[in-house]
């Protein structure tokens, strides 16, 4: 679980550097504009959706090598 919340994590920080860079040099001003705006849910919904969609491709993943494991068994 702790290594989920830390991926998570990781995935909100860089997703938010990348979209707005001005957060490295004026977190202060994004933060008054998220106020103003009132664009307080959206950097969680996107960082969900990217956590989720990862999450998926992890499970193909992980299906894919147990479908492996089991044909080469028998």
């Amino acid at each position: 679980m702790k290594k989920e919340v830390l991926i998570y994590l990781f995935i909100l920080t860089v997703g938010a550097i990348i979209i707005h860079p001005d957060l490295l040099y004026a977190p202060l001003a994004r933060f008054e504009w998220i106020n103003e705006r009132g664009n307080y849910y959206h950097p969680f919904v996107i960082s969900t959706s990217v956590y989720l969609l990862i999450g998926v491709i992890r499970l193909t993943i992980r299906g894919i090598k147990h479908l492996y494991k089991r044909s080469s068994k028998s």
